[in-house]
């Protein structure tokens, strides 16, 4: 009745139990499914077997339900522990088929490994039965030779037809290529014509093809909520289109690599609530055009591009901005002044998140930035290098609180907190994250980087406020720490990597 009967019968390949690791922590009493498999494995009884396996008693839909949030190489798994659970696990409507979760010998032939995945991956979507596959998520490297890029396009077409025809909810993609100049694979239009869909992710060196109506009448994915395109070749108007043919759409992640100049894109999205553009290629003067009046969240980073909102963004929460220097100074005096009509248009964030530069601050128009009106809060992410007073004070009279992430604890650091403790005066909270680790030497020891952050945490929490209420909150690789637990030059540290909850060091 158990494994030992059954498993000379079964026709699912031993692989599949052994191959994918564990992707999430086993869920709705997992725990109980895992032990009687252990069981089993380890010569366990049937009378032991029978009263550990409760789940059994369960109602058939909720068995489903619990095997559908199981990994998938766990749920399949359970077929052994009785004829009744045989297949039980083709039941399951959430498909993760992830490369990287395979035991695979690095000194396999590259072929052999993609046999084996793509023979996997066909056995699974014979075997399950619902109608309706509500999650999909597919992630393989670039095949490596011509045959097997020949072999996978014909593989990938028919896994997605196939998984489009049930109606999925989620459908994720990953196909990482090796470079830049790898051949283009074909998306097949059956994805733009799935209105089951509510999230789409696909990343890759895809071209898609679109439903033979889409220049005359379009297309529309009615309940898509979530939509990324990472590498994907589609031309900017393409694109827009794409986009306004979902109404519903909420958050839109792009990640482009134009080559070609003075490209122009329209983003329009009435319910568009969250909007992450990654710029990545040689294009110049490129320009989008938002028109997303319910956006909240605004992320914008890779090249600079001349971006213009149609509406006044009022509901906006936070702007995260990371341009790449080199994109904006060099004497482009265009791109300097399309910098302050950015911030203009922004000016109702209450966060701003600033990447890599701070100079950028000091090409804002003065004006522009007192206009910032509802601003409390400021993040500063990679930010070691700046000329003057790197953020203006009409800004710092504004802030509540500041984070610092990715920081080297070098002096221009500390100086830099010297100057914003100096200048803000509604300051209530300071975040400052620190790693020596990637300024470490080859000689320095875990104790040499220890005595390195307590030494700046010590030092930082010295530094004179011009606000009497702000507290630094100090977080390094090795401790943690609290102005607030400061008292005449000493310190209380909680020290994680020697396991100890709290150090009182005097320093």
């Amino acid at each position: 009745m158990y494994f030992l009967n059954f498993l000379s019968s079964t026709k699912i390949p031993n692989f599949l139990f052994q191959d994918f690791k564990m992707e999430e922590q086993t869920l709705i009493n997992g725990e109980n499914m895992m032990s009687i498999d252990n069981n089993i494995n380890n010569g366990g009884s049937v009378n032991n077997l029978q009263q550990q396996d409760r789940l059994s008693s369960l109602p058939e839909p909720l068995l489903t339900k619990i095997l559908t949030h199981l990994p998938l190489h766990s749920a399949a798994t359970t077929s052994v522990l009785s004829h009744r659970w045989r297949h039980r696990w083709t039941k399951v409507s959430r498909l993760i088929l992830d490369s990287y979760h395979f035991h695979m010998s690095h000194s396999s032939h590259g072929y052999l490994k993609f046999a084996k995945f793509s023979a996997t991956v066909n056995h699974i979507l014979q075997q399950v039965t619902p109608p309706t596959i509500r999650t999909f998520f597919l992630r393989y490297p670039y095949p490596e030779t011509e045959d097997e890029i020949e072999k996978w396009s014909s593989f990938f077409a028919i896994w997605i037809r196939q998984i489009c025809s049930r109606n999925p909810e989620e459908l994720m993609v990953t196909l990482q290529p090796p470079g830049e100049i790898s051949p283009l694979l074909t998306l097949p239009a059956c994805v733009f014509e799935t209105l089951s869909l509510v999230k789409l992710e696909l990343c890759g060196r895809f071209v898609c093809e679109f439903p033979d109506n889409t220049k005359n009448r379009g297309f529309v994915l009615p309940n898509l909520k979530t939509l990324e395109l990472n590498s994907v070749h589609m031309s900017p108007d393409l694109m827009g289109k794409f986009v306004k043919c979902c109404p519903l759409l909420e958050s839109l992640s792009l990640d482009l690599k134009w080559v070609e100049n003075r490209l122009v894109m329209e983003i329009s999205g009435a319910n568009l609530k969250f909007l992450d553009v990654e710029m990545n290629g040689s294009s110049e003067h490129s320009k989008f055009l938002i028109d997303a009046p319910q956006l909240e969240d605004i992320r914008l980073h890779g090249c600079f591009a001349y971006y213009h909102f149609v509406n006044n963004q009022s509901t906006l929460i936070e702007a995260n901005l990371g341009f790449h220097p080199t994109t904006i100074f060099q004497g482009k005096k265009d791109n300097l002044s399309c910098f302050s009509v950015l911030f203009g248009e922004i000016s109702s964030a209450k966060v701003l998140h600033l990447w890599d530069n701070l100079d950028v601050l000091n090409c804002v128009n003065a004006n522009v930035l007192k206009s910032f009106n509802y601003l409390t809060g400021l993040r500063l992410t990679y930010v070691s290098a700046f000329k003057g007073n790197p953020i203006p004070a009409c800004l710092l009279a504004k802030l509540k609180w500041i984070e610092m992430d990715e920081i080297n604890g070098s002096d221009n650091d500390l100086k830099l907190l010297k100057y914003i403790l100096r200048k803000a005066e509604v300051l209530e909270e300071v975040f400052v994250k620190v790693s020596f680790m990637e300024v470490a030497t080859d000689d320095e020891t875990d104790q040499d980087l220890l005595w390195k952050e307590i030494e700046f945490c010590r030092k930082l929490f010295k530094l004179s406020r011009k606000s009497l209420t702000c507290e630094i909150q100090f977080s390094g690789d090795y401790i943690q720490s609290s102005s607030k637990h400061s008292q005449n030059g000493s310190i209380v540290c909680q020290v994680d990597s020697l396991n100890q909850y709290e150090l009182l060091l005097q320093m």
